[in-house]
């Protein structure tokens, strides 16, 4: 799922205080605001923006990285007028609680305890999982003892559960944090009470004023069947992702109503067409909602236990208010297609392993202690350099010489290594390794996998298999279309039910928390491999 439209400009937006003393070209950064069609090339931006250790990976589905909650709408871009900031101190061991923060968590409910290693960013929002209780960190980066610099430090609570920074995120920043992840309860939910207090209303129903009369029109249809705000919710965010399409490459002139545009004419955008259309749509049948920015929860690495959050994870999602319940997250945008599976990720883990542990050695430890280290590197480098340097030198001759020898011993091979070489190339061209990788890949998640648990990567990963076997037969899937208009364009006796049948369960597994049926995705593309040699 799609990056939102916000980071990593050189320049600073407003948030919760002025920003002064910047310097922003020396740092990527974090906008406090989201305007429509502005995501750049963000997601082709690999770049670390913070490491998030759990200790095992969360089973948690709506699991995000929450920034900052945005409440008014222009009609192109949301932002928050009025943020009524309030400082919270910490306590005597440096924790902070976070007012507002759910005092009596429901059973069902989930705690989680985690570390983040924020890389510096120009923003002061401080992220954070679901429903921030309490944070503990060095956030003024000041001192050299972390336990007291905790206890000098504060952080500003705003209207909409944002939390900031005063001191900045100039540098990177480790902090701890412990959040309670709400379960969803339907039938809770259903019942929700549609009263709601007075500013709630007159913060969360706005509407720009020269809103398309289409879009009211548009979510009565869309939730015709549906009687309650829970319902409606689910519905609308269900029909975004089931029959809209995520994309990056935007097409045509949105003109003066982006939103609009994006429902009746290009059904396809990134994830924050998708969040504002949810979000608006909601406020037109009087349902409180907002607009939410942060990050995916990122690749886990199992090495270091710990969630790997880029650029390119970044996302907008919606928040709808639950008299009784307060506010819960929905994400109408559908998955992107675009899963690559590297030759080199494991390499990749290891090295992000090495970089988490010394930077979390560096942080907690004293600076007398970083003072020592240096001075005992600088006493040893000299002479270990001038050693590796010779050392490297010997084996470069033992190695040329033990070349010249191989080849003078079997000249015969002198014609095979160019062949050799040439078939590695042909291999490398046609991606026939990359391909069979792939697929043992693939077919070892399948034996790994738990059938009885939702795994929407793994249904991804496998919907791009049966994408692929169509369309090395001819049967390629337009970027228009959606899955379910894809397999209804598939007519063939021979592939139609297979095709169709395969798109339902993987549709269910990916959008809607459904276990995924690996047995019988791997029969249906089975039969799809048979049917199509046959033609």
């Amino acid at each position: 799922m799609g990056g939102a439209l916000f980071f990593f400009f050189p320049r600073v937006n407003a948030g919760f205080l002025g920003r002064t003393g910047m310097q922003p070209s020396l740092m990527t950064g974090f906008s406090d605001d989201v305007e429509l069609g502005q995501i750049g090339e963000i997601k082709k931006n690999s770049a670390v923006v913070m490491r998030i250790k759990t200790g095992k990976p969360v089973a948690y589905p709506r699991l995000r990285w929450r920034g900052i909650a945005l409440s008014a709408f222009d009609g192109k871009r949301w932002y928050s007028p009025n943020h009524d900031a309030s400082a919270i101190p910490p306590s005597a061991n440096g924790w902070i609680h976070i007012a507002g923060a759910p005092p009596k968590p429901e059973s069902t409910s989930v705690g989680l305890r985690y570390t983040v290693f924020l890389q510096p960013l120009a923003t002061d929002t401080i992220f954070g999982p679901a429903d921030i209780i309490a944070v503990r960190g060095n956030f003024s980066g000041e001192g050299s003892n972390q336990d007291a610099a905790a206890r000098r430090s504060f952080l500003l609570r705003d209207s909409t559960d944002s939390l900031a920074n005063p001191f900045h995120n100039y540098s990177s920043i480790r902090y701890e944090g412990m959040s309670m992840l709400p379960a969803e309860d339907p039938v809770k939910l259903r019942g929700a009470s549609t009263e709601y207090p007075a500013e709630i209303r007159e913060t969360y129903l706005q509407l720009p004023p020269a809103l398309d009369r289409r879009i009211p029109d548009f979510a009565r249809e869309i939730t015709a069947r549906a009687r309650t705000p829970y319902d409606k919710a689910i519905t609308i965010e269900s029909y975004l992702q089931t029959r809209f399409r995520y994309t990056l490459n935007l097409t045509g002139k949105p003109g003066d109503d982006p939103l609009a545009h994006f429902l009746f004419e290009t059904r396809a955008g990134h994830c924050e067409y998708f969040s504002s259309a949810m979000a608006i749509m909601l406020r037109t049948l009087d349902i409180p909602s907002r607009e939410v920015n942060g990050f995916l929860p990122g690749e886990y690495n199992d090495l270091g236990d710990d969630y790997i959050v880029r650029a390119s994870d970044a996302h907008s999602w919606v928040e709808v208010y639950f008299s009784g319940s307060g506010w819960r997250t929905f994400d109408p945008t559908p998955a992107s297609a675009d899963i690559a599976v590297g030759l080199f990720s494991r390499l990749g883990e290891y090295l992000d392993w090495l970089e988490l542990s010394w930077n979390e050695w560096v942080i907690n430890y004293d600076f007398s202690h970083q003072v020592l280290l240096a001075q005992s590197l600088q006493r040893g480098s000299r002479n270990w350099t001038e050693s590796a340097r010779a050392w490297f030198e010997k084996e470069n001759a033992r190695g040329k010489k033990w070349i010249r020898s191989w080849q003078a011993e079997h000249n015969a091979l002198r014609f095979l290594l160019p062949l050799a070489l040439l078939l590695f190339l042909v291999i490398l061209r046609f991606e026939w390794l990359g391909r069979g990788i792939h697929r043992l890949w693939l077919s070892w998640r399948l034996r790994t996998a738990d059938p009885a648990r939702s795994n929407p990567g793994l249904a991804s990963q496998l919907y791009l298999e049966l994408l692929r076997l169509l369309s090395r037969h001819g049967f390629a899937r337009r970027d228009s279309e959606t899955p379910l208009e894809f397999a209804a364009a598939v007519t063939q006796s021979g592939l139609a039910p297979a095709v169709r049948e395969f798109t339902q369960l993987y549709t269910r597994a990916r959008f809607g928390d459904a276990p995924c049926d690996m047995l019988r995705l791997r029969e249906i593309l089975n039969q799809v491999r048979s049917a199509l040699r046959r033609q």
